[in-house]
């Protein structure tokens, strides 16, 4: 398969090139003005080097939109990322001076600050592409980051999904396992370290059992009865469906009420696919996980004071851990540790049970107004919601989101009903439509319902919108 990068990933890499190509400059100036030795220190004050700046910014820009092809890096080696940007920057440096030869301000300028220039810009630009490609290969070697799929079908026909996703060595995805027609169809052991999972008779068990982010149906439908029926199955729980067409598959080519249909070539095969989430807004989503990466490294840094603070004023006035760790439910079922402030008393989770006859919310989510569990800070932390700081951290990791569907404990998630497992398909979020509109005092399945409004209509636009939101509902300090 073809990797294109998106258009918005395309402008968040030349915004970044042209920012450190700028900075490289002024550095290059701080240097020639400060760091050289006497008899060549300094700048000429015959010229504004602004103007300089200004054709540098323009030459830079136009040659990073015409000239480089921004490709996904993945299928790009270092050294050839490295040799392509150094070309470039000797290309783009040419063009500047034939520029200002035109413009007849070369005599002034310093050779150099142009030589400081060039080097600082390749290395600066080379080191951004390294440091990118590095956190890109690493982060296709964790499981959590990787897409989960499911292959049903004849043996053959799934060996040919299983080839082509191994093939590629940063595919994205790892194959969960496979599930035959009939049992005749598969052995244990299907390929390359690939096991059978049952039938389809275990699909849906299977789905459910699992965090399946694709099921792939690499089969003639005409081998399957009501074949529709599994497509709905994975839809009402937001999983993406493909299938390699045959002659039967306009039966299922249908207008679905959730599901966004598209012909998608996947990794050399081509395949109808359903997709029940916001992840068909491929490029807006990528631009979504930069800003949680980002965000969350400049608020950790700019409330570390806050962290610390809350830290010694937690060991103060109670025992136990300063953080309280535990397990949830993430993007499509994936299990993550989530991070708060301890906002209880030691062991807390242990009497839980014991006050399960109080609880005052409906589902299968415990929730007491008054838990006596909760001590004296612990109430003033959740009221003002600075218990959720910690899950910064979980943001960085890619866990989770600034914005998206709260995550759930796993135990609540076996209650769900099978529409209500759809809330999984998005990435879990420090904050959504639900924290904003009543929090606790709506109903379980309202809670449920404006998830499912917020992946349905999901945009950069409604982000941001929520965020503002959110900051106005926290000012409130009425969290409870």
């Amino acid at each position: 398969m073809k990797h294109k990068t998106s258009v918005n990933l395309i402008r968040v890499y030349r915004l970044s090139d042209l920012i450190l190509t700028v900075l490289a400059f002024i550095l290059a100036c701080y240097i020639k003005s400060y760091c050289l030795p006497q008899s060549i220190r300094g700048l000429t004050t015959a010229l504004d080097h602004r103007v300089i700046l200004l054709v540098i910014i323009i030459i830079w820009y136009t040659s990073f939109s015409l000239f480089y092809k921004y490709e996904f890096i993945r299928v790009s080696s270092i050294s050839s990322l490295s040799y392509k940007i150094a070309k470039l920057v000797t290309i783009n440096m040419a063009l500047l001076i034939c520029c200002l030869y035109l413009l007849k301000i070369t005599e002034s300028v310093s050779r150099i600050l142009f030589i400081i220039f060039y080097i600082l810009e390749t290395l600066m630009l080379v080191i951004s592409r390294r440091i990118t490609y590095h956190l890109i290969k690493k982060n296709h070697t964790k499981l959590y980051n990787l897409k989960n799929i499911i292959i049903v079908g004849s043996k053959q026909r799934a060996i040919d999904v299983i080839r082509a996703l191994k093939k590629s060595q940063y595919s994205g995805y790892n194959i969960i396992g496979c599930l035959g027609i009939e049992d005749k169809f598969f052995e244990q052991d299907v390929h390359d370290g690939v096991k059978t999972l049952g039938t389809l008779n275990d699909y849906n068990i299977v789905l459910k059992k699992h965090s399946v982010d694709e099921v792939v149906f690499a089969v003639s439908l005409e081998n399957i009865k009501n074949p529709e029926t599994y497509i709905e199955f994975a839809e009402k729980m937001g999983i993406t469906v493909r299938i390699i067409p045959d002659s039967q598959v306009r039966k299922i080519v249908r207008k679905t009420p959730i599901a966004h249909l598209s012909l998608v070539e996947f990794f050399g095969i081509p395949t109808f696919t359903f997709v029940s989430s916001p992840i068909y807004h491929h490029d807006s989503i990528l631009v979504k996980s930069t800003i949680d990466y980002i965000g969350s490294v400049i608020l950790i840094i700019l409330l570390f004071p806050v962290f610390f603070l809350i830290f010694v004023l937690i060991k103060l006035t109670s025992k136990g851990p300063v953080i309280f760790e535990q397990k949830r439910s993430g993007l499509n079922g994936r299990i993550f540790k989530f991070y708060k402030f301890r906002t209880m008393i030691e062991k807390a989770e242990d009497v839980r049970n014991l006050l399960e006859k109080h609880n005052e919310s409906d589902g299968p989510v415990f929730k007491m107004f008054r838990d006596p569990r909760t001590t004296s800070f612990g109430r003033f932390l959740r009221k003002t919601s600075l218990d959720e700081l910690p899950q910064l951290f979980n943001v960085l990791r890619g866990e989770m989101s600034f914005v998206g569907p709260r995550p759930p404990i796993p135990s609540e998630v076996e209650k769900y009903e099978t529409w209500q497992m759809r809330r999984l398909s998005m990435k879990p979020g420090l904050t959504c439509l639900w924290q904003i509109h009543g929090r606790n005092r709506i109903k379980f399945d309202e809670w449920m319902a404006l998830d499912l409004e917020y992946i349905d209509n999901w945009s950069l636009g409604l982000d941001l919108k929520i965020l503002i939101k959110t900051f106005y509902v926290i000012l409130k300090a009425d969290g409870q």
